[in-house]
């Protein structure tokens, strides 16, 4: 009488072997997925609180082909309309609007928004947590006090800016500071958030990256705090990132769209969750 019991053991140790390797082959693949770098396209812009002449922002956006869209001063209207024509491109958003158009903030994604938070009125602040091909990303949309609304003391803008910085330190996700921070690249508040952040426009941009004022357009400049032919002087806007990223690419927007403020873009690299 055969004994089988070889036969069996040898062909059980290579189904093993089998069903190991095929775990292991697994493993290293989703581990590859999850390190493989992804580019994102992302862009900023302060809307200038527009109410009526809305549809080149539309365009703006559409045109960027970004990912994620951070939108400062948004006007009721302007969020109608973005929910209408470009709800189809970015079906998530994060939002802070109860505090009127020039407090009006929106985070526009392609991506899933796994959380969001406000701190209007203590602060024009918008944080998003965002699924980014499974990589949760944590997403600033600032908007400091500006010193033109006080006499140029940048006291306030100073303590938005510390709050900021105290937020961010305490992320585990990759994270990045998008939008309007009012303040210029000599300004000690720029350079406390630099120390920390890199700025994607002086990491690859080209030019001097001038955001303000653009006054090109008659609905820019009410309410202008600046003669009406002043050229762009000042950067204000700016995109931010940790070191989970690396900057690809940066530019400044050929149009405002009605805003006094151009449009900034740029493409990082996510390099791997930390």
């Amino acid at each position: 009488m055969l004994n089988h019991r070889p036969i069996r053991n040898r062909i059980h140790k290579l189904l093993m072997i089998g069903v190991i390797a095929s775990l292991l082959a697994a493993c290293n693949q989703d581990a590859g997925q999850q390190a493989a770098p992804q580019d994102i396209a992302l862009l900023t812009h302060n809307l200038h609180a527009e109410t009526q002449v809305l549809q080149p922002f539309v365009e703006i956006i559409r045109e960027s082909g970004a990912d994620i869209v951070a939108l400062q001063e948004v006007s009721p209207e302007a969020e109608a309309l973005f929910a209408a024509e470009l709800g189809d491109t970015y079906p998530h958003r994060a939002a802070a609007l109860a505090g009127g158009r020039y407090n009006g903030q929106i985070i526009l994604s392609r991506y899933p928004i796994l959380e969001e938070t406000a701190w209007y009125p203590e602060r024009r602040l918008l944080r998003a947590v965002i699924d980014v091909n499974g990589v949760p990303v944590t997403v600033y949309n600032a908007h400091p006090a500006s010193p033109g609304n006080t006499q140029m003391n940048t006291a306030e803008r100073s303590a938005d800016i510390t709050f900021l910085l105290e937020q961010a330190a305490a992320e585990t996700n990759p994270t990045l500071l998008m939008g309007d921070f009012n303040s210029e690249p000599w300004s000690e508040d720029y350079n406390r958030v630099a120390a920390a952040f890199g700025d994607a426009f002086a990491a690859v941009g080209e030019g001097a990256g001038l955001t303000y004022p653009d006054y090109s357009q008659p609905q820019a400049r009410v309410n202008a705090r600046l003669p009406a032919f002043t050229p762009l002087v000042i950067r204000l806007d700016y995109i931010f990132y940790d070191e989970s990223f690396a900057a690809l690419a940066a530019q400044v927007g050929e149009s405002s769209g009605g805003s006094d403020h151009r449009p900034v873009g740029a493409t990082l690299r996510l390099e791997a969750a930390p």
